[in-house]
């Protein structure tokens, strides 16, 4: 059976499919990497599902990005500062993996759920007027 770290809930809902599916995508993830920790699968499972997490959420701030772009969007910058923060940290995460210096913790796991649903509720819902006039 599953184990289940984060449930997707009504509330994270833009009301844009497409963002809302790649939010589904990430919560997807994140509940892997759980599933994994809580498993105490081997180290390079755990790379796989984090080197996984760090490419979709790379993939899924593109797609963000885009649309800032293209919908001139005046917060832009803001949003794409925590962006780039976010990636950095996990790629220093990442890195310190491979090199055998941190692992998996629970602590981790809540830092990546805290971070994912502020800023789906946060940082994402200033968007959201503004995608769907432009027609998301």
């Amino acid at each position: 059976m599953a184990r289940v770290f984060i449930l997707w809930n009504e509330k994270y809902n833009t009301g844009i499919q497409e963002i809302d599916d790649q939010h589904k995508k990430l919560i997807k993830i994140l509940n892997s990497l759980y599933e994994s920790f809580v498993d105490r699968t081997t180290n390079e499972k755990l790379k796989e599902v984090v080197q996984e997490m760090a490419k979709y959420t790379e993939y899924h701030f593109g797609v963000e990005e885009k649309y800032f772009k293209e919908f001139n969007y005046s917060a832009a910058d803001e949003h794409i500062a925590e962006h780039q923060t976010f990636v950095q940290n996990v790629k220093t995460f990442q890195e310190d993996m491979e090199q055998g210096k941190v692992s998996v913790t629970f602590q981790l796991m809540n830092f990546l759920r805290s971070w994912l649903i502020e800023h789906i509720n946060g940082t994402d819902r200033r968007y959201i007027s503004l995608f769907k006039e432009k027609g998301l």
